[in-house]
């Protein structure tokens, strides 16, 4: 299981951070990720999107309704951890470029850790990737009509290996 350890606020964003605990594949079918922060009570937090598999993570958004039963709106995240395990990506590779240089480096952490994901003000729809020559990028759109996009480091694209067959 992975936790959410803490939230903070670095360069003007709400990030989190979660657990990079190992998951035993000889006696766990899996892991999951509790969506509240450790040691506090749920706050009604929910996955309602299909989340995206690609270049060995998962992207997914959640989100957490208003207090008010009655009524509309809420908040939510753009989350990206390790597919296999469920962990924050590590430092040497954070996934969000958060002081804006172009660059997914050490000034992009927090507490010396990668952040696992992005609050935003509003509730997102399902993430979209879509990948240029520059890296990848998190396309949402949420309820107060805003698109969200997250840019993220670059991938390989193409062949990266090959067999010769006499």
């Amino acid at each position: 299981a992975q936790t959410i350890d803490k939230e903070a606020t670095v360069s003007g964003y709400r990030v989190r951070q979660n657990s990079r605990n190992s998951v035993d594949y000889a006696t766990k079918r899996g892991w999951y990720l509790d969506l509240q922060l450790a040691g506090q009570s749920p706050i009604g937090e929910r996955v309602t999107s299909n989340p995206i598999l690609h270049n060995d993570r998962i992207t997914f958004t959640s989100f957490t309704p208003t207090g008010d039963k009655c009524g509309h709106g809420g908040s939510g995240w753009i989350m990206e951890l390790d597919a296999l395990t469920g962990a924050a990506p590590d430092r040497y590779t954070p996934s969000f470029d958060l002081n804006t240089d172009g660059k997914y480096d050490a000034n992009d952490l927090s507490n010396d850790q990668a952040p696992a994901g992005i609050g935003l003000d509003a509730i997102p729809s399902s993430p979209n990737i879509v990948h240029d020559s520059q890296g990848i990028n998190r396309i949402t759109s949420d309820t107060n009509g805003e698109i969200s996009d997250e840019k993220g480091p670059p991938t390989e694209f193409g062949r990266l290996s090959w067999r010769q067959i006499r």
